[in-house]
């Protein structure tokens, strides 16, 4: 699946933009500890609770009592690359049901017909699209970060 349909040029930009962001963030993390044996449990953690949030995130979002928050938390979400990196996969995989899936909250509503189930493209902002985006500028935000830590 993650080959059909032209996935293949976002997947790969997702795991390039993940190494990039991932290795700012995880630099940026190892200033909070003075040994790198604590610092490298509390990455493995924060990358354990990024799959933890990728499959509560994926539960709420087909719950319609919990898409409207889980559409919001998901900003918060994505400021950890693990789980950018996790939701592009996911949705990259599931490409093609998702016109099926509750993406947009809308359900639960007396408009929503499945049969008009709109299609998405891999780059789309709830497909890849927003995690590559929001990747690109944690590696530059983060890289920052970490000069600026550095310096001072």
């Amino acid at each position: 699946e993650l080959m059909d349909g032209g996935a293949a040029p976002a997947m790969v930009l997702l795991f390039v933009l993940y190494g990039v962001s991932v290795a700012a963030f995880t630099y940026c993390i190892s200033y909070c500890f003075r040994s790198h044996a604590t610092a490298q449990i509390v990455v493995l953690v924060l990358n354990l609770l990024c799959m933890v949030l990728l499959i509560a995130s994926f539960i709420m979002q087909q719950l319609e009592a919990t898409c409207a928050a889980d559409r919001a938390l998901r900003y918060v979400y994505r400021l950890l690359p693990g789980y950018s990196l996790g939701n592009g996969l996911l949705q990259l995989s599931l490409l093609k049901q998702l016109g099926f899936l509750n993406t947009d909250c809308s359900k639960g509503s007396s408009t929503y017909n499945p049969l008009d189930a709109p299609t998405f493209e891999p780059f789309s902002p709830d497909v890849a699209g927003a995690p590559v985006a929001f990747m690109a500028v944690e590696s530059v935000a983060y890289f920052a970060l970490a000069i600026v830590i550095d310096i001072l």
